[in-house]
């Protein structure tokens, strides 16, 4: 077609097939090619055919790269919800545990599964009821806000032939390190072999340093307490019990500002019933007894006490044969609450901040227990005597020495003679 000259907005805009807004719109930012004469636009179809080509040109490559950002934006748009759904359904860090017959369950908060591992074959009952927290912990070892999980596996053969042993676990569930339970121990020419359980799992900050304490028991009779590093899993410290312990409470006792450990349960090594027994060990444990009498019954315990308790057995338990134990030690208003088993019953002893005796309630189901044994004639008739005594020492007695017994009979005879 010839070339003509195009007047004004309304005849540029019809060659274009576009609105004059429209037209007037393009001028600047897509370079309409226009003239101006004195007040008046002017263009020729020519001029614009060839704006056309130019313009359409443009047209397709700002279209390609578009094409590419859409396609980017969809990605970037299914990454985030694929992101999101993730985040939704994923479980959180550790906040509880159960066990199964051979597996170990760690669930979050909403009881969803973070991870399990495979034992051989667990003696399950040593991971409910009373036994719950006695063997599984959760808690943050690294100060990172994420639990650790301590998990003590104790095999269904026990008290044959195995020992246990503490796993330590990231919040992932990565092995960190494992500790293998006990060693040989040697008592009045026996030897023991290395069978132990844990009885006590807690974890400690001391002196600006976190420390896990566990206790492990041999099925006879010994305890062996260990202080345990929390990222590597030696053993700083132990300390040897001559019986099993079965409670514990970590508190700044002394009011020094940092806290120390009482732990309690039984003593009882060799022959006898022994004694509940009370001890307190300063944290990290000191392997330096203080200077002892001459004579003093202690000939089983390695590491060092700051005090020691023992607690009077009642006549019954001798009648019966059964040994008394701590198994519970709790702190408020001031006072100890310690609570010794026999018999299948309770005695409350309440203590003061210094560890004196403040007061002593027999349960009524050892009183009844008592008193069927009174009617049978296994014992004299009468109340319950020699439960108001508490001996201290300066370190762990043996418990079974004549020496302990001596001394529980005379404090008794004295009290009944005034």
């Amino acid at each position: 077609m010839p070339n003509r000259e195009l007047n004004g907005w309304k005849e540029i805009a019809g060659y274009l097939r576009v609105e004059v807004r429209t037209a007037q719109k393009w001028e600047k930012p897509r370079r309409l090619p226009i003239r101006r004469l004195r007040n008046r636009v002017y263009s020729s179809t020519d001029a614009l055919d060839e704006w056309r080509l130019t313009e359409s040109h443009r047209s397709k490559l700002s279209h390609k790269p578009m094409r590419f950002k859409w396609l980017a934006a969809g990605v970037a748009m299914a990454v985030l919800v694929a992101w999101l759904v993730w985040l939704a359904t994923r479980p959180g860090l550790p906040a509880t545990w159960r066990v199964t017959e051979s597996t170990l369950h760690v669930l979050d908060a909403k009881g969803k599964t973070c991870w399990k591992k495979s034992f051989p074959r667990l003696l399950t009952r040593y991971y409910q009821g009373n036994y719950y927290t006695r063997n599984v912990l959760i808690a943050d070892l690294d100060s990172d806000g994420r639990g650790e999980v301590l998990f003590s596996e104790i095999p269904a053969g026990i008290r044959d032939s195995t020992s246990g042993t503490l796993h330590a676990f990231s919040a992932a569930g990565e092995t960190l390190w494992q500790l293998p339970y006990g060693e040989v121990k040697i008592f009045e020419g026996n030897s023991l072999p290395p069978h132990y359980e844990s009885r006590i799992l807690r974890v400690a900050h001391v002196q600006g340093q976190t420390y896990i304490i566990l206790s492990i028991t041999h099925n006879r009779f010994p305890s062996q307490v260990l202080l345990i590093n929390p990222k590597s899993g030696h053993v700083i410290e132990d300390y040897w019990h001559p019986g099993h312990l079965n409670a514990a409470l970590i508190r700044d006792v002394d009011d020094d500002g940092e806290d120390e450990l009482l732990l309690g349960g039984n003593n009882n090594p060799g022959v006898g019933l022994g004694h509940a027994g009370l001890v307190l060990l300063e944290l990290p444990f000191k392997d330096n007894p203080r200077p002892l009498p001459d004579h003093f019954p202690i000939q089983f315990t390695g590491g060092a006490a700051n005090r020691y308790f023992l607690f009077p057995t009642i006549d019954a338990a001798a009648v019966l044969g059964d040994s008394p134990s701590i198994r519970r030690i709790t702190y408020q208003a001031n006072q100890y609450d310690i609570t010794v088993e026999v018999l299948g019953g309770q005695v409350l002893y309440q203590l003061d901040q210094d560890f004196a005796l403040k007061g002593v309630w027999p349960g009524d189901g050892l009183l009844r227990t008592r008193r069927e044994l009174q009617l049978k004639g296994h014992l004299p008739p009468g109340d319950v005597v020699g439960l108001g005594t508490v001996l201290a020492f300066p370190a762990t007695p043996n418990a079974n020495h004549d020496a302990i017994n001596i001394r529980f009979r005379s404090i008794t005879q004295g009290r009944n003679t005034r």
